[in-house]
């Protein structure tokens, strides 16, 4: 699996407070197919994509952003959206049993 150099390049440039609501912050809960974030709020899986020879990708919107007091924080639209790549989170893990 490649994984481009500049990710963790890229999030140590930014505020501790941007680094707070990066998508490695927000969680996924297999047994329930959810992503939590950083806020404890629920992302519920929205759709799926579909690609050629390639798992689906997902895609999980935020159930409670409307209500959040620190919405503007981590989304620049009216929800946030989260993308689960099986590459991604296979990378996460690979990373934190690392460090």
């Amino acid at each position: 699996m490649y994984m481009p150099d500049d990710f963790l390049e890229a999030l140590e440039k930014k505020s501790e407070e941007e680094k707070r609501y990066h998508k490695s912050q927000y969680h996924y809960d297999k047994g329930n197919d959810i992503y939590w974030c950083p806020e404890r709020k629920k992302l519920s899986l929205y759709t799926e994509v579909l690609r050629d020879g390639e798992k689906p990708l997902g895609i999980y919107r935020g159930e409670e952003c409307g209500s959040c007091l620190v919405g503007v924080k981590c989304t620049k639209g009216t929800v946030r959206t989260v993308i689960l790549k099986p590459q991604y989170q296979i990378f996460l893990r690979v990373l934190f049993l690392s460090w």
